[in-house]
């Protein structure tokens, strides 16, 4: 029943399912371990930035293309 819920919710909104998911793990990792915290937000800073940085250069990219 409760995997049918999770299924159907991820069909409907994944991007906020997922977020909750990360946000999930990331509570139980700051409980299990307090030290590897600030690695944690590095790691998620990097690919976030790595994320945003390649939307950017595509978007420049294919302007590029289009000029």
């Amino acid at each position: 029943m409760i995997n049918k819920i999770a299924i159907e919710d991820l069909e409907k909104k994944p991007a906020k399912w997922i977020r909750a998911r990360i946000y999930q793990q990331l509570i139980l990792l700051n409980g299990k371990v307090k030290f590897h915290d600030k690695f944690i937000w590095l790691f998620i800073g990097i690919l976030i930035s790595g994320f945003v940085g390649g939307i950017i250069a595509l978007i420049f990219y294919l302007i590029r293309m289009v000029i």
